[in-house]
């Protein structure tokens, strides 16, 4: 690679033909506690569903700028129709290396249409052509089968299975990694 990325990214908004993907805003708390409060939106995440609106509206206005100025890309997924915010997908960035992680929460209003889909393959373009990255990467706990087969309709390749990498939920869980670099998504495009 002949250009090191920066260290830093701007939250670009990034548009598909349903969606407008741009930074989050402490008026989404209305639309992020209403499926965040779901026990099957969490139920692989590392938070607990959302009490109450105040909740969400902490998590959109101090946890995730605190990510944010680390360098991590957060996006709110809205729909464009009527600006119903339906998820948060991100990318942690790992500039040094040129790469990063794909992840994503989206209400379960709005699973198997498409939408998951066509967020991150937004964000996997704009990785790839406008941040400059060389590989995007993604893992998730091996029994969330939406998950992982959201990854195999991106383009990514399974890199293995970690046994008992992480400790979630008081159980020590398997995860299922994957990854795809740009030469393969150029690849695939062509």
């Amino acid at each position: 690679m002949s250009e090191t990325p920066p260290e830093r990214f701007e939250i670009t908004p990034l548009e598909t033909k349903r969606l407008l993907l741009r930074p989050v805003q402490a008026g989404d708390a209305p639309d992020v506690f209403d499926y965040a409060r779901r026990p099957e939106v969490s139920k692989f995440l590392p938070w607990e569903p959302h009490k109450n609106e105040a909740e969400s509206l902490r998590w959109l206005t101090e946890e995730i700028p605190s990510k944010v100025d680390k360098g991590d890309l957060i996006y709110a997924v809205e729909l464009k129709e009527d600006g119903k915010v339906i998820g948060v997908f991100d990318l942690h960035m790992d500039a040094e290396n040129h790469k990063a992680e794909l992840g994503y929460s989206l209400s379960p209003d709005f699973h198997r249409e498409g939408y998951g889909t066509e967020a991150s393959e937004a964000m996997i373009r704009h990785a790839f052509t406008v941040l400059g990255l060389h590989r995007i990467e993604a893992g998730c706990d091996v029994s969330n089968e939406p998950s992982w087969r959201l990854m195999e309709r991106l383009g990514m390749k399974y890199e293995g299975t970690r046994r008992q990498d992480h400790y979630f939920k008081e159980k020590y869980r398997d995860s299922k990694y994957y990854g795809l670099l740009k030469s393969d998504w150029e690849a695939g495009r062509a």
